[in-house]
């Protein structure tokens, strides 16, 4: 190990570091050493492709990061991977594209708020566009402003008590009535 590492070779170190030397062999150390092997061998191409992906270097070791912990969490639950480098090829790229969605709803939401926000009224609070709020019932504001908090569908039917159908219904109907608000862009 060199006198500055870097970020790899400190994960690199991670891993290395909760593999014994000597002694019994656990199943969980076979885990590390197939994790280390797997991480060595293919977490340099899983970073290429995640950079050609999103051409953000942060989000594309979150994915890689996130791959390998997916990974190990299915090899620790007994899961076979046949082929590990396809698998986490496409662990990557759905996070990616998951998050790419995230990002897309965020920002629309964002947007239509930066769009609608009315004058401020004394009694309104900053973050509650009127015309939004007006051309929505109340349930559908609540999925709205979920989602544009990040939340997914599952989460916004945990926390509202609904189903995640009924969700995807008030979010359809929501978009609906406020495409007229924006000009009817999507």
């Amino acid at each position: 190990m060199g006198n500055n590492p870097s970020s790899g070779q400190q994960e690199d170190d991670l891993l290395t570091s909760q593999i014994p030397d000597s002694g019994d062999v656990s199943r969980q150390d076979l885990l590390l050493v197939e994790l280390r092997d797997a991480y060595e061998a293919h977490s340099a191409l899983l970073l290429r492709l995640a950079v050609m992906h999103c051409r953000n270097i942060e989000l594309a070791r979150d994915a890689v990061q996130e791959a390998f912990l997916r990974y190990h969490l299915e090899r620790t639950q007994g899961r076979v991977i046949d082929a590990p480098r396809p698998w986490l090829a496409r662990v990557v790229t759905n996070f990616l594209t998951d998050e790419a969605r995230r990002a897309q709803t965020r920002e629309r939401f964002a947007a239509a708020a930066r769009v609608a926000a009315p004058p401020l009224e004394l009694d309104q609070p900053a973050d509650l566009p009127l015309r939004i709020r007006r051309a929505l019932s109340p349930r559908e504001y609540q999925c709205v402003e979920l989602r544009s908090l990040g939340f997914s569908y599952e989460e916004v039917a945990e926390s509202l008590k609904i189903s995640p159908g009924t969700v995807a219904s008030l979010m359809s109907r929501a978009l609906r009535k406020l495409r007229p608000i924006f000009g009817g862009r999507r």
